[in-house]
């Protein structure tokens, strides 16, 4: 081989050996720069990840307020509405126990509760109690059962109150206190407290 022609050899071989150098390095580069790229895309779907978590989260959190906020003012609604339907319900079971104080039917209840008050307390001495607007009737309740009758110092609405002081004894059927009772023990429909229901 001459001279020219091994240089030549020398001179391509070189050169080749600093392309493929040059190849495996622009490799190696190229999966250090990939590599990069995938770390950073991997840190970055991480924190994405992260703030779309801590937005739902944030989210889940205002909803929740908002919800309940809007729970409490309609329950509050709910109650004041209940309320005031409840008043209206005994301002018309009271208009209704008027009308029927008027009647005859109200004497003999009248009669019959203190016939009852007279059956529980045997032979001890009971005092019987009326309404004061039933002050009319004590007459005649006098004569048909015999017991002794006084007018109550406080409103009974009507009804009677009895009360036996041997035994210490007070039996109160007034429509004052059934309609307190009533009103204790009753709800509109269901609900959180119970109660009697409509």
């Amino acid at each position: 081989m001459t001279t020219d022609e091994k240089l030549r050899n020398f001179y391509e071989s070189s050169l080749q050996s600093a392309r493929d150098e040059a190849q495996r390095l622009m490799e190696e580069k190229e999966a250090a720069m990939d590599k990069l790229l995938q770390e950073h895309k991997e840190q970055k779907d991480r924190q994405a990840a992260e703030e779309l978590s801590a937005e739902e989260k944030n989210i889940v959190r205002e909803n929740n307020k908002e919800v309940s906020a809007k729970i409490l003012e309609i329950k509050k609604q709910y109650s004041e509405t209940r309320d005031r339907l409840i008043c209206q319900l005994f301002s018309l079971v009271e208009e209704k126990l008027r009308q029927y104080r008027q009647t005859g039917d109200y004497g003999d209840l009248l009669v019959k509760q203190i016939r009852d008050a007279q059956a529980f307390a045997g032979d001890d001495p009971v005092s019987i109690f009326v309404d004061p607007s039933d002050e009319l009737l004590i007459p005649v309740l006098k004569t048909t059962t015999n017991a002794q009758i006084s007018v109550s110092d406080v409103s009974l609405l009507g009804g009677i109150r009895a009360e036996i002081p041997s035994r210490n004894i007070l039996i109160d059927n007034s429509f004052c206190k059934q309609l307190e009772d009533l009103k204790e023990n009753f709800s509109l429909g269901p609900d959180i407290d119970g109660g009697m229901s409509i």
